[in-house]
Formats: C-alpha cells, sequence, structure tokens
C-alpha cells in the first residue's frame, strides 16, 4: 500500500493548532519542519559545523515552516485529505497561520517505512515495558518485557504522547489473564503490550487492513500470535458489531479521536466487564471536556486522567 505525503504550510506559532486540529481527521503521527528551527541551527554553526552548504542555507532561508503526515492511498486515505482541506480553509479565514497550502504527492510503502527507521530507537515505558524496533539491537539489564514493533506503514511506536500514555496505563492496569479490546489497534502495539503484560488475549480492530496485516506481524515477532484476533472494518456495523459483541472485555483500549470515541462509548458500555477498565487516549486537551461529557452521560466513571504535552488519556470504569 502505498501513502500520501501531504504537507501543509503554515508558521512555526501556528503549528500547535494545525496540528491540533488535524488530529481530529487524522490519527497517526505528524512531522514538523520548523524554520525557527533551523535559523536557530545557522546562528550556531560555529559550534557544531564547520560549514553550511550555501544551496541549503538559501533553500532554508526561503522556507516556510511546514506540518508533514501521512494518509493512505485509499478511500479512508482521500477522506482525510479532503477532511483536512475544509479544516484549514476555516484556520485560513481566521489569518495569522501562514499561507496554509496544503499539498501532497505520492510515497511508496518501502520510502516511507524506511524514513521512520532514522528516528525510532529503544525506550522503556513504565516499570515492566522496553520497546524496541525489530532493526535495533539493545541491553536489558532490569529484566523488562521486550516488545519488538515495526510501524511499517501502520502508525504506533510508542513515542507520540498518546500511545505513550496507554502503555504506560496498560503497564499499571494489566495483571494477567485479562480479554482486552483494542479498537484502532495501528501497529498493534497496545495489543501486544496487553499481552506481553499478562493478559490472555485480545481483539484487535482498525478500519485499514494495512493496519491489521502489520498487527499480525508484529504479534508473530512477539510470540503472541496465538492470542490475538486481528480484523479489519467498522465494528459499528455488521458482522463485526455482532463479533465485538459476542463477548465482554476485561479491558479496552481506544487510542483514536475524540468524536469516534465518542461514537463508540455506547459499544463499549454494552462490551466493558463491570468492574472494567475503558482506556481512552488520542484526545487534544481542547476537546477533553467533550469526552468528559460524554463519558458521563454513558454513565462511566472516571479514574484518572492523564495528560502528556497537551494530549489526554483517560481511565474510566463501569
Amino acid at each position: 500500500m502505498n501513502f500520501y505525503e501531504v504537507s501543509v504550510k503554515t508558521n512555526s506559532e501556528s503549528i500547535e493548532i494545525v496540528t491540533a486540529l488535524l488530529s481530529e481527521v487524522f490519527s497517526g503521527g505528524f512531522r514538523i519542519e520548523d524554520k525557527n528551527d533551523f535559523e536557530a541551527f545557522l546562528n550556531d554553526t560555529e559550534i557544531y559545523w564547520d560549514y553550511v552548504d550555501e544551496d541549503l542555507r538559501k533553500r532554508m532561508e526561503t522556507a516556510e515552516t511546514t506540518v508533514i503526515f501521512y494518509p493512505s492511498e485509499t478511500e479512508q486515505g482521500e477522506k482525510t485529505y479532503k477532511e483536512a482541506e475544509k479544516i484549514l480553509s476555516r484556520l485560513k479565514a481566521e489569518g495569522g497561520h501562514g499561507s496554509l497550502e496544503i499539498t501532497r504527492r505520492l510515497v511508496c510503502e518501502e520510502d516511507w517505512a524506511n524514513n521512520w527507521k532514522h528516528y525510532f530507537k529503544p525506550f522503556n515505558i513504565g516499570n515492566r515495558l522496553l520497546i524496541k524496533p525489530s532493526w535495533e539491537e539493545t541491553e536489558n539489564e532490569d529484566g523488562r518485557k521486550i516488545l519488538e514493533i515495526d510501524p511499517k506503514s501502520s502508525f504506533g511506536t510508542g513515542q507520540h504522547e498518546t500511545t505513550c500514555l496507554c502503555l504506560e496505563a496498560l503497564d499499571e492496569i494489566i495483571r494477567g489473564g485479562e480479554n482486552v479490546l483494542d479498537m484502532g489497534c495501528g501497529s498493534g502495539i497496545l495489543s501486544i503490550a496487553a499481552l506481553l503484560l499478562g493478559a490472555d488475549k485480545t481483539l484487535s480492530i482498525d478500519i485499514d487492513e494495512n493496519a491489521v496485516i502489520t498487527t499480525k506481524e508484529n504479534a508473530l515477532i512477539n510470540g503472541v500470535a496465538s492470542k490475538i484476533e486481528a480484523i479489519s472494518g467498522n465494528s459499528l456495523e455488521g458482522e463485526l458489531n455482532l463479533r465485538v459483541k459476542s463477548e465482554k472485555y476485561d479491558v479496552i483500549c481506544a487510542n483514536i479521536v475524540a468524536d469516534v470515541i465518542i461514537a463508540f462509548l455506547p459499544l463499549f458500555k454494552e462490551t466493558l466487564k463491570k468492574g472494567g477498565t475503558l482506556l481512552l487516549s488520542g484526545i487534544i486537551k481542547e476537546r477533553l471536556s467533550d469526552i468528559e461529557k460524554a463519558v458521563n452521560e454513558n454513565k462511566f466513571k472516571i479514574i484518572e486522567t492523564k495528560e502528556k504535552n497537551g494530549w489526554c488519556a483517560v481511565i474510566l470504569t463501569i
């Protein structure tokens, strides 16, 4: 599967609002090329480098700050692009956010996946997990559970605040034998983490078929493939809806976006065991009040809310 590299021209001051608004329609990560960062680099070249290539200097001095994201070349990816255009059009009317020019180009999966390898290094999560890419070697001096992940064309390395919050919560929640539902599984990182921490089985669902393929591959790498059932589709309707409702879950994870979470709350209420845990993430701080209102309307009890760099996770029960 191929991907679109979508670039949005903005300014340094508007990076946060642009990424926050786009996160409402795109749940993956963003790459930021900040003109201010490069200007700071130019000013400090005598410290770090002997010289800067003049062509690079001229090109970057005229460049705009850019927010970049990668929707797939699918019907869903096309919908994401159209929604992003609408959001940017409304923001442009406010003024003060740069040109907000949006462009896209097609990127083959191999190039996309290899680009991420430059930025993904091993790191610890919570008290029990060590996350590492499949192509890296690392020491494990304190005997952590090693979760080896290859995101390929699906998002989910554990580095983004939303995934990190979920992994930290799972480290606290999972004690052994749990039945877990992972809604919007991406690379499968949350499902695999739950199993490595002691969960008994997971049902992992994503609307993106490629995400399900990647989840299965990562489950195999980590030796938990027999405990994961990964399915693609819309779990709010049809046979998949019936499959989700066919059992009850000790833990439900939903690391998606606010509006989708709200739509899923009745299903989560129906399928979460009494006393079970619902873990919601992918929520920008500005939408937290909407989530709190919706979970109260669906009679969930908020146990804890966690925040990291403007992103929130909410832990609930019934």
